[in-house]
């Protein structure tokens, strides 16, 4: 079923309307909370964190599904993206 969203027009730069859109096609139900990133500094040390509202979807199951795009790019395997 979200296949099917996707093919009929699914807004993916956009978590919340992402999020309703997929669970009024197929009826996942829509999770509200925060992405939360760590801002790492020179060395070793943490300057700090960033959170983000965002919304996802979850199956009757309980399995998290996010068809939105990510926030970053891909890190390069190292975990950091810079």
């Amino acid at each position: 079923a979200a296949e099917s969203a996707t093919e009929e027009g699914l807004d993916t730069s956009d978590s919340f309307a992402c999020s309703a859109q997929l669970a009024s096609a197929s009826g996942l139900v829509v999770i509200k909370g925060f992405v939360v990133f760590e801002c790492i500094g020179p060395g070793e040390g943490t300057l700090g964190f960033v959170a983000f509202r965002h919304w996802w979807n979850a199956s009757p199951g309980g399995a998290w599904l996010d068809r939105s795009q990510p926030l970053v790019p891909a890190s390069s395997g190292d975990g950091r993206v810079l």
